[in-house]
């Protein structure tokens, strides 16, 4: 016995010894400050991760705009920026998810189905709920909508398997929609080559950066850095993932527009005011 407890013990030193060294060191480097800071205004928890997103504003009460999301998952979700949670539209495995601003008329969204099909939704109650439409796009493959800052009307832009295409959208009696390709002229801007549903002011676009935590905001000349900051009891964002702007009127503090941000990690969304965001962004 006596043998034997020397020997447990010196094992047990090695191992405990091992165990220390196989722990990962901590890093004493601050983290780089970033250029600008902008504050959370509030945030939405989502089932998952999204990937895309993009607005169906309300012409009649603001507040009641819809933020549709895509997650992760493929699913499609709703809320306003009054929204604590989201709601489900419809199961699936969509691609991409385009809104449309309609005057004194049900809010209306697109979405691609990973086949290159359309489906459209029309808002079907008072409760902001949504049903599907009938649509007609003749013989094109969708693969993403070009998504622009300001509201999509009756012309969308599209990434289609023959390259980006412009389309103008007819709804009848919110039951069917139309898609007709638009012949367009030869020097006109291709919203796709020119996507500006990252656009913020008149001359930065803003996006994730891949290489840092930061969002980066770039004029094509200088790149700023921009942190997601706790705003009053809303916690920031760590690292930052799908990131787009709308200049929407979305209601209250949105009046003028919303930035939003989806955590990388996790199913949560932070809202920044874009009339604060483009206020701190003065004489940059």
């Amino acid at each position: 016995m006596r043998l034997v407890k020397p020997t447990i013990l010196t094992l047990s030193l090695i191992l405990a010894a091992c165990q220390a060294t196989d722990k990962p060191k901590e890093s004493n480097e601050p983290k780089a400050a970033a250029d600008i800071t902008l504050r959370a205004t509030s945030d939405i928890k989502t089932p998952s991760p999204v990937k895309a997103a993009s607005f169906v504003p309300n012409s009649v009460a603001s507040w009641l705009g819809h933020i549709i999301l895509l997650d992760e998952r493929g699913s499609l979700h709703r809320a306003t920026t009054d929204s604590t949670q989201t709601e489900v539209v419809a199961l699936g495995k969509y691609a991409d998810v385009l809104g449309l601003a309609r005057e004194k008329k049900s809010g209306v969204f697109l979405a691609i189905t990973p086949q290159g099909q359309v489906k459209a939704f029309v808002q079907s109650d008072d409760e902001g709920n949504y049903a599907p439409l009938a649509v007609s796009q003749g013989n094109h493959d969708f693969k993403r909508f070009c998504a622009s800052a300001r509201p999509n009307t009756e012309l969308v832009w599209a990434e289609t398997a023959d390259g980006p295409k412009a389309f103008s959208v007819e709804i009848f009696e919110d039951t069917s929609l139309t898609i007709n390709a638009e012949q367009m002229a030869p020097n006109e801007p291709r919203l796709c080559e020119t996507d500006s549903a990252l656009k913020l002011g008149e001359n930065y676009i803003l996006m994730p950066n891949s290489e840092s935590a930061h969002l980066t905001l770039s004029n094509g000349k200088k790149e700023l850095s921009v942190e997601i900051t706790n705003g009053l009891s809303i916690g920031g964002i760590e690292t930052a993932g799908f990131v787009t702007v709308t200049n929407t009127n979305m209601g209250s503090v949105f009046n003028e527009g919303v930035i939003v941000v989806a955590d990388e990690n996790e199913g949560r969304l932070v809202l920044i005011s874009l009339a604060y965001a483009l206020k701190e962004l003065e004489g940059r």
